[in-house]
């Protein structure tokens, strides 16, 4: 599959992808468009779209008690209603989520089944408006794609087996600029944890960086089938330590240790954006201050399996834990979609520093969430 990733890559189809993405805009400034999906994320394009005084015939929404209210001067209908009201004019009707437990393909399917033609995934307006939009995730242009082609093949080929590769091509295609529906299907149970890839024979040693509201401790406890000699749970957001530990008050555990810092290739006060959800991270416009360690310096523990989530900080934190992977060689598992490059530059990485590892990638989410990256060391 190398040669299909050269030949996505080439400057013949970026220049297609592009000439779409000309079209659509040209729709958009004419005839105007209709959102699907009033939360954030809709919200922030509406206004976007006001200020270039684009015409917004309404929201659509799934969400009952939406439906025929107003949210930012904008009318919110159901999906049907919308159809009924303007289903003969040639609106690009655009799906404003991109949010874990949401499919495009779902949303999509929905909508081509009311009759809408004219349907656009977010990531093609992030492209199309790049200037305004760009950077948001891992969203960039077609051309920032083929400029790392060599990057990307190289990392391709580090991946040991073939339902990687394809998973991989697949995301890869999708973040170039063809739609969602070409993202591979997901398996949103077990992240983590895939049988295919994680044997845990023995009780782990778990450093969770990125540890949330427990939802990682939670699959553990329901899909490895042996007990954890000791869980170790890093969280900095003020919110989601809350929930944190509630969570494991309600399970009567024991070995488990919460600690309220952030990991990375410096020890430093930093910048830290506590949105209380998922999305929490380190940033440098950041809401509050929260300590960020390197693992190196501040654990003396012989982890067996790392677990990293952390918005977009992963290859940072594995530089700081360059030590203690070498000396332990643990599982890794590492969040490898939240900043473009993170596709192709965690690959090369941990294979350049520790090529004991066999690579491989798993999608545990829709719409290219959960990416995940497994290293599991040759011997195991």
């Amino acid at each position: 599959m190398m040669n299909h990733i050269n030949e996505l890559l080439n400057e013949t189809l970026v220049a297609e992808i592009t000439s779409k993405n000309d079209a659509i805009k040209n729709n958009i400034e004419q005839q105007g468009v209709i959102l699907f999906g009033s939360g954030n994320l809709g919200r922030k394009i509406a206004s976007y779209f006001k200020s270039k005084s684009y015409k917004i015939e309404c929201f659509v929404d799934n969400n009952d008690e939406k439906n025929n209210t107003i949210i930012d001067n904008i009318v919110v209908y159901s999906p049907k209603t919308a159809f009924e009201k303007f289903g003969t004019r040639n609106f690009t009707w655009v799906v404003t989520i991109w949010s874990p437990g949401h499919s495009f393909k779902k949303t999509y399917e929905q909508l081509n089944q009311l009759g809408v033609q004219n349907i656009v995934p977010v990531n093609n307006i992030f492209q199309i408006f790049s200037k305004d939009l760009l950077p948001y995730y891992h969203f960039q242009l077609p051309e920032y794609y083929h400029e790392a082609k060599e990057k990307i093949n190289e990392a391709y080929s580090c991946l040991i087996d073939d339902e990687s590769r394809v998973q991989y091509y697949k995301q890869l295609k999708a973040r170039v600029g063809y739609s969602f529906n070409e993202l591979p299907e997901a398996t949103t149970y077990n992240q983590y944890f895939p049988e295919d890839i994680i044997q845990l024979s023995e009780p782990e040693i778990f450093l969770d960086c990125g540890a949330f509201t427990g939802d990682t401790l939670n699959d553990y406890l329901k899909y490895a089938k042996v007990p954890f000699k000791k869980y170790v749970c890093l969280e900095p957001d003020p919110q989601n330590l809350i929930a944190l530990n509630n969570n494991i008050a309600s399970k009567s555990l024991s070995n488990i240790q919460v600690i309220e810092i952030a990991v990375g290739n410096e020890n430093a006060v930093l910048k830290f954006d506590a949105t209380g959800g998922g999305g929490a991270g380190l940033s440098d416009t950041g809401s509050i201050n929260v300590n960020c360690v390197r693992i190196d310096d501040f654990f003396n523990e012989e982890f067996t399996f790392m677990k990293f989530d952390i918005e977009g900080a992963e290859l940072s934190a594995l530089k700081g834990a360059y030590n203690t992977i070498h000396k332990y060689k643990p599982k890794l598992a590492v969040c490898i979609y939240h900043l473009p490059n993170d596709l192709w530059e965690i690959i090369l990485y941990i294979k350049e520093q520790f090529p004991f590892y066999d690579l491989s990638v798993r999608t545990h989410q829709y719409d290219g969430l959960d990416f995940v990256l497994y290293a599991i060391p040759n011997s195991k």
